[in-house]
């Protein structure tokens, strides 16, 4: 069996659970994967089927998901170690950990159905690696497109929107939500909050966005990578999608995918699929 070894301070953040399949030897104080079988303390149970949901009215598959019990810093941690591999996780593991989640989705959802596969712009690799191993089932029709962040310069709040769906929204009781002088605040917040976003270099909505509650309403964060692939998914027309994501947190990623999808086509079938996620819907 393989083991992991951590330092101290990593240690301290999984001590009280078992990462994911992994148990932990506290003589050697190192973690081992185990595919085959559950542990009653796991934090990811690796044996599982996938799980489906429905969210933004689309099909949304995930392969694992954490026990509800485990701690943020926990996931954090495992999140980190596997987006940015840091010694902790071996990579024979990790690959493993990828295969099973793809040969998972491809028995749900039989991939070689799929004409066009999308993923966002990120720093780690891990989404690269999940496209490799798809492209391999896949074969899609068309070419991968890859949708990348704008400058945030030219990041947009939907101003219309939020006023629509919140500062103009009422109570049950019949009375506004906002009074004229709380509506001022939130939109002066808003703009403090653009104003922060454009001076930045590079802008992460996870985190950077700050209220989870203004998050949606940012426009014009993910565009294509090139005029040829605007024009490329401009002009397919009922074909299967596959938006890959490799960890869904809260949904925005996702969201913003589908608003930058969707504001030149709206004519495809789309599946949205992630490594790890949550009912977040």
């Amino acid at each position: 069996m393989k083991r992991i070894i951590i330092n101290e301070e990593q240690f301290k953040l999984i001590k009280s659970s078992i990462v994911e399949g992994i148990s932990y030897d506290k003589d050697s104080q190192t973690f081992s994967f185990d595919f085959v079988h559950d542990g009653q303390n796991d934090i990811i149970k690796l044996t599982e089927y996938g799980y489906k949901i429905d969210g933004f009215d689309k099909c949304f598959y995930y392969s694992y998901k954490f026990e509800d019990s485990i701690d943020s810093k926990t996931r954090t941690a495992f999140i980190h170690s596997l987006k940015f591999p840091d010694n902790h996780i071996e990579i024979s593991d990790k690959r493993l950990f990828l295969r099973n989640a793809i040969g998972k989705l491809d028995k749900d959802i039989s991939l070689p159905k799929y004409d066009l596969l999308v993923y966002p712009q990120s720093r780690s690799e891990l989404t690269r690696e999940l496209m490799a191993d798809i492209s391999k089932i896949a074969e899609p029709t068309y070419c991968s497109i890859e949708l990348i962040k704008e400058l945030p310069k030219r990041i947009e709040f939907d101003y219309i929107r939020f006023k629509e769906d919140v500062l103009n929204s009422i109570l049950e009781n019949g009375k506004p939500r906002y009074t004229d002088t709380a509506k001022e605040n939130v939109l002066n917040t808003i703009s403090s909050l653009m104003d922060d976003i454009h001076r930045l270099d590079y802008f992460s909505i996870a985190r950077d966005g700050k209220k989870k509650k203004y998050k949606q309403y940012i426009k014009n964060y993910y565009k294509f990578k090139s005029q040829e692939d605007y024009k490329l998914y401009k002009n397919i027309q009922n074909s299967n999608i596959l938006i890959i994501d490799d960890i869904v947190t809260t949904g925005i990623t996702i969201l913003h995918l589908l608003k930058c999808l969707r504001t030149v086509n709206d004519n495809n079938s789309i599946t949205i699929f992630s490594l790890i996620g949550k009912p977040i819907f």
